[in-house]
Order: C-alpha cells, then structure tokens, then sequence
C-alpha cells in the first residue's frame, strides 16, 4: 500500500492506495491553508513506476540473411514483464516494435533469438525490449551489416557457408545442407533407434553417421523435418518440389539416362570408381552422401547422391532424386518419410 500525505484547499488528506484492489481511501487531517497542494510521501511511492531497464547484448553469427541478437534485462522493476524480445529496421536507428520484431519464451533475464529474412548486405538497426502492462522499455541500439551475396554464396543461421550455381533459371546449392537447427533456432535432434514404428520422426544424421563427414558431406534429414514450418534452407531458399527437379532436368536436356553425368563431382577423388561420365559440366556437384534407411542403416555412402524434394507421393512416402556411381541416370523415385536423405536448397 502507498500512503501520500496531501493539503488541498486548506485541509490535509491522508490518502492511501491499494494496487491489488484499486481502492484509494481518503482521510481529513487538520491542516494550515498555507500548505496547500504540499505532500509528503509517507513510504516509496516512487516504487511504483520503477521500470524495468535493459541491455541489447552484442549481435553473433551475422550472415546473409539472419543474424543472432539478444538483450538482458538487468532490472525487471515493480510490475510483471509480459513479453520480451528484439526489434530492428534498416531504416530507423532507434527501431520499436512496431517495426519488426520476435519475442522470446525462454526463462530467466537473458535471451538470443534468430532474426531470419534480413537483406543480404544490408545495415540494421537491432533494439532489446521488455514490455510490461504499463509500457516497453528498449535497451541500447546495436548496428550490423548483413554479408553481400555477390560472392555466390548463402549461409544459414549457425554460421554454414554454402556455395551456389546458376543452372538456367534457377538458382541451386552447390553443396549438401549441413544445419542441425531449424531456422527458429530450434534443435533437429539424432537417434541412433530404428525410427519405423514411430510417428512423423523429425531427425537428421551425418552423412554415414560420422560427424566428421558433415562438413564435406553434410547431413541426412528424414522427410518431416525438410517440410516442417519453421524451415531448414536459409530465408529466401526452399527445399526443391519435383516440379524443380523437372525443370532442371528440362534445362539439362531431358534426358534422365545421362542427365546424370552432368550433375556428379567429376573423378573419384569422392565417389567410388568408376563414376561412369561424371563431367559435372552443370557445377551441380553431387557428391555421394548415401542415406538411412528407417531401420538405422546407414547405405549408399560413397556410391550414391540422394537428395529430398518436398513433394509428398502419398500418406507414406515421398519423392527423391539419385544418382549413382556405376550409371549416369538420374533417377526419380519414392521412398519412405522416414528415410534420410541430403537436401540440396533451392
């Protein structure tokens, strides 16, 4: 409760107030005119409006389209923080949350999110806040400039560099996916188990399960988390839908039975011999990452490229693509959800 002790017109009033009722009760005390409008603060009134401060803490793995940023919210004053989280602009230096923002559900005073979907080489303006029922409070502003895409690569939201190839229209990964975290920040997490009784399995592997492969190699992702919402290709990119793999194939020529030869890493420095017509005249690179099956083998590895589009066949299973070492065909097929296979963005 606050008590105030205030003089109106001649008389004294003891007034106090109850935040958790809302009633405020007044009291006459006697009093001189002289005193008029003079008040004493009889216990810390100012404690009400005591706000919350904040820090916007330095940003990290500044990429072309994401970065991560957070705040820490050093006080969180008298009243409830309802939400917190970051807001930026590439316009204004001191941006709100009206501008564009992402809010924070994890525990404690401190927080890093992932801001996905920024402009390749561009300047932000990146603010902490903290909003409680009375008001948002903002921590200090912090400047970053995304990395350009002239150099013909993209990166995603842990740092991974990837180099990109203009086949025709479209535009392709060079190189196998690698991320083990959803672009909300949320880890994709591994099993070693037989996955084939389980519903919807959300899991990615190294290429033949050895994390050491991964940057060479990258990572097998079972069907459900290439589709998933929250998104594995950097912003702007997608995982390819068979109706991509038609048109680069059209691009290619047509022709599937040699289609093959233009997209495998030429030589055997990573597929076994004898890579039959590997030119990788396309600069597609495919290079042999295998798979798992959903009983937990690993299989391909070193033989064979298979690679995910998002295009469901049915309740069961999904469209892919392979390649192989003994042949140059490029080969469409279906197989389960719960397989792993790499993802080559789009």
């Amino acid at each position: 409760m606050t008590c105030i002790k205030t003089k109106i017109f001649g008389k004294t009033f003891l007034v106090s107030y109850n935040k958790n009722n809302r009633r405020t009760n007044y009291e006459e005390q006697s009093s001189n005119i002289n005193d008029v409008f003079n008040a004493d603060i009889f216990s810390s009134m100012g404690q009400n409006n005591n706000q919350p401060t904040i820090k916007t803490t330095e940003a990290k793995i500044i990429m072309h389209y994401s970065a991560l940023a957070g705040g820490i919210i050093t006080d969180i004053g008298d009243v409830t923080i309802t939400s917190k989280g970051i807001c930026w602009s590439d316009s204004k230096s001191l941006p709100e949350i009206s501008d564009n923002k992402i809010t924070s559900s994890a525990a404690g005073n401190s927080y890093a999110l992932h801001i996905n979907c920024l402009k390749p080489g561009t300047t932000y303006y990146i603010r902490a806040f903290a909003t409680n029922k009375a008001n948002t409070i903002y921590g200090n502003t912090i400047t970053i400039k995304t990395l350009s895409d002239e150099d013909g690569t993209v990166s995603d939201i842990e740092g991974n560099i990837y180099k990109t190839v203009k086949i025709g229209s479209q535009t392709w990964f060079v190189e196998n996916l690698r991320i083990s975290h959803y672009n909300n920040g949320d880890s994709i997490i591994s099993t070693n188990n037989e996955i084939y009784e389980e519903v919807k399995p959300q899991y990615q592997w190294p290429a033949n399960g050895d994390e050491e492969l991964v940057d060479k190699y990258g990572r097998l992702y079972t069907w459900y988390v290439i589709t998933d919402k929250r998104d594995i290709c950097p912003c702007g990119w997608h995982v390819p839908s068979q109706e991509d793999f038609a048109e680069l194939i059209e691009y290619l020529g047509g022709d599937v039975e040699q289609i093959g030869a233009y997209l495998k890493e030429s030589e055997t420095k990573n597929w076994m011999a004898p890579n039959v017509g590997a030119t990788n005249s396309s600069g597609f690179t495919a290079i042999p990452a295998g798979a798992r099956d959903y009983t937990s083998a690993f299989v391909w590895f070193g033989k064979s490229a298979s690679f995910w589009s998002s295009t469901e066949n049915d309740i069961d299973d999904a469209f892919f693509y392979s390649l192989d070492h003994l042949n140059t065909e490029f080969v469409e097929d279906v197989y389960s959800h719960k397989a792993g296979h790499t993802v080559r963005c789009y």
